[in-house]
């Protein structure tokens, strides 16, 4: 059985290396689908070899310090979706979506050319309403309307001549189309440099998409657009799948230690909400475990308000572990010295502000309504539910009453009702306003405005 894989690989490997010498738009002809499999299946045994070499350069280039990024796309994807939408996306639209766009013109069909000249034409005019002036958009896509006609017109004699020119530039329009594949995935590459090196390393970076693309174009030509989409698909789930592997990894993404303190951080590859998460900051001992790096800086800056800008992907969803222990027991120091590092590591800035806020004073306005919905049970167990049906709470206090609303409004409210003793309250999800009406009518608690200095950080993430 082994030497009749290794005869399959070989003449699979003979016959996509004689078609990207002379690339040729002539199909297989007649070929059932067990012959089609096997072809496929040798393919994709080719692309991973030579894809895992490419990516050995790769990490070549990062180990020399040539070349540094923060992330890859394709990780980001992985960490922000659930995993199944993650797979669904990865494996089955994205790469169905890219094929309809890069590879479905590599079969001469007049259709494919005027259906692709439509969608230039029209992507032209959404441009030109975007970034001119609305009488020169108007003439602009008055001028796209007339070239579409004149084309429909001439359609016959257009297509006549392209089916003649088709073999004689087949060649470079198939290595075009590769390379421009693999341009496209530059992007792939969070917060690239193009100014660094990096720029000239953009080959080596996008070898494994343009070896990708051809490939896949082999198999689409030769058998058909739907044996490049499984290719495709396969390929993704390859490394999707070797990807997932690593998932339960922790990487070691800082270790230092000096005189005065020391402190190590690992990043989960995804955040798992059904593990544990552990905070403890005390003054010269720090420990998060499985905490996000939003939360953890949140901590860090022990600011009611935190206003984040982040332009670099999904870094504030990365959940991490950070173990910190000082020789100075200074809890401010230890704030500092952490939150130092992790600005290097992560590349953000903070910047604290004092910002006016409005405030909502809640006071007991009717005490018997308020009192007409206390709870008969005895014990202290609350219950919070909140859902797109509204909130519903079972044996709460004021304090946590209001607590849960102020997560789900975004707003301060400060208790002054002295109110003791459990309630129950059911809310409808509406307004904020619309919410304050209830509270009066239904509850017998007034909300009066006030507005009150609070200071306010800002963080925000560098490219």
């Amino acid at each position: 059985m082994l030497k009749t894989f290794t005869l399959n690989l070989k003449q699979t490997a003979t016959d996509l290396l004689g078609f990207l010498r002379n690339p040729s738009d002539t199909p297989v002809p007649d070929m059932q689908v067990p012959g089609k499999l096997k072809v496929l299946f040798g393919v994709l045994v080719l692309d991973v070899l030579l894809t895992f070499v490419f990516m050995g350069l790769i990490n070549l280039v990062e180990l020399l310090g040539w070349h540094k990024y923060d992330g890859h796309a394709v990780a980001e994807l992985v960490r922000s979706f659930p995993l199944w939408g993650a797979l669904l996306l990865g494996i089955i639209i994205v790469p169905f979506a890219e094929e309809l766009i890069f590879r479905t013109g590599l079969r001469f069909r007049r259709g494919y050319f005027t259906f692709l000249l439509f969608v230039l034409l029209f992507a032209a005019g959404i441009f030109a309403f975007k970034m001119m002036p609305l009488l020169w958009a108007l003439g602009a896509a008055f001028v796209l309307g007339v070239l579409m006609v004149i084309y429909l017109m001439n359609s016959y004699a257009i297509g006549e001549f392209l089916e003649r020119v088709w073999p004689r530039v087949y060649a470079t329009v198939f290595y075009s189309v590769a390379v421009l594949f693999g341009l496209v995935h530059i992007t792939n590459y969070t917060n690239f440099n193009y100014a660094s090196l990096a720029l000239i390393l953009i080959p080596i970076l996008i070898a494994p998409q343009i070896w990708a693309g051809l490939s896949i174009g082999y198999m689409r030509v030769k058998y058909g657009f739907f044996w490049g989409f499984f290719l495709h698909a396969a390929h993704n789930a390859v490394f999707l799948g070797s990807g997932l592997l690593f998932m339960s990894q922790l990487e070691e993404k800082l270790n230092i230690s000096n005189e005065n303190y020391s402190l190590k951080v690992e990043e989960h590859f995804r955040y798992d909400k059904t593990a544990d998460s552990k905070s403890m900051l005390a003054h010269d001992t720090a420990a998060f475990e499985n905490v996000k790096l939003n939360d953890a800086i949140t901590q860090l800056l022990q600011i009611e308000e935190v206003s984040v800008q982040n332009n670099t992907g999904s870094k504030l969803t990365r959940a991490v572990n950070l173990y910190y222990k000082s020789q100075s027991p200074d809890l401010n120091k230890t704030k500092a010295d952490i939150l130092s590092e992790l600005q290097k590591l992560y590349k953000f800035d903070v910047t604290k502000a004092q910002v006016e806020k409005e405030m909502w004073d809640v006071e007991v306005e009717n005490i018997t309504a308020l009192a007409a919905n206390i709870s008969g049970r005895g014990d202290k167990t609350s219950e919070v539910r909140v859902d797109r049906k509204g909130i519903e709470m079972q044996n709460v206090t004021v304090a946590e009453l209001l607590t849960a609303l102020q997560r789900e409004y975004n707003v301060v409210l400060a208790d002054k009702t002295t109110a003791a003793g459990r309630y129950n309250f059911t809310f409808s999800k509406k307004s904020f306003q619309e919410l304050k009406t209830e509270l009066q009518e239904k509850y017998g608690l007034a909300l009066q405005s006030k507005m009150i200095m609070t200071q306010q950080a800002l963080v925000e993430f560098r490219k």
